[in-house]
């Protein structure tokens, strides 16, 4: 019988040592604001011919709701056309969202909007890549932003004046651009 003890008490002691180092994990793990966010999201972009991919990723999530777009911005030099450009988030390594959308937000300057929310278990937003064609090979003079919002008003997506004037427009106060 003692044999079976063993056999017994090991898994059940396993079983109790992960639920504490999880649960010890859960409460350690510091809710970030979504200003803080920026600190926290990497951003990487490759060019292939003429194709610029660029991908993101939050490695935490705020604190609060998701709500807003979000923007993946691209500069590049006079001459250089878009041919096309769309965007996919992912979600659990599957694709929950793709369109093919850009507007220009100026001279040289395009923006990819795509939507940041939870919709049943989804969430929009925290992880995707964008790929835009030229109509030549991708110039090295190409910069490339990402720009997190977190409030829900209606920015203008056509042809026209930079983000940050839509923003002001629209009464956008809270949001953020990293680049590369």
């Amino acid at each position: 019988m003692n044999q079976h003890k063993t056999v017994l008490l090991l898994p059940l002691a396993v079983m109790v040592l992960l639920f504490v180092f999880g649960y010890m994990q859960f409460t350690t793990d510091e809710a970030i604001s979504h200003l803080d966010l920026q600190e926290h999201t990497t951003l990487n972009s490759i060019a292939d011919g003429d194709r610029q991919s660029v991908e993101w990723q939050w490695e935490r999530y705020p604190e609060g709701t998701l709500f807003g777009d979000d923007y993946i911005e691209i500069a590049f030099p006079e001459g250089v056309e878009v041919e096309e450009a769309y965007v996919e988030l992912t979600s659990r390594n599957e694709v929950i969202y793709s369109v093919r959308d850009w507007f220009e937000t100026g001279d040289n300057r395009i923006a990819i909007p795509f939507p940041n929310r939870m919709i049943e278990q989804d969430l929009y937003g925290p992880s995707g890549e964008v790929i835009v064609t030229f109509n030549e090979e991708v110039p090295d003079q190409i910069s490339v932003y990402y720009v997190h919002t977190w409030m829900d008003v209606d920015v203008s997506k056509s042809d026209g004046p930079s983000l940050e004037e839509r923003f002001e427009d629209a009464g956008m106060i809270n949001y953020w651009r990293i680049g590369e």
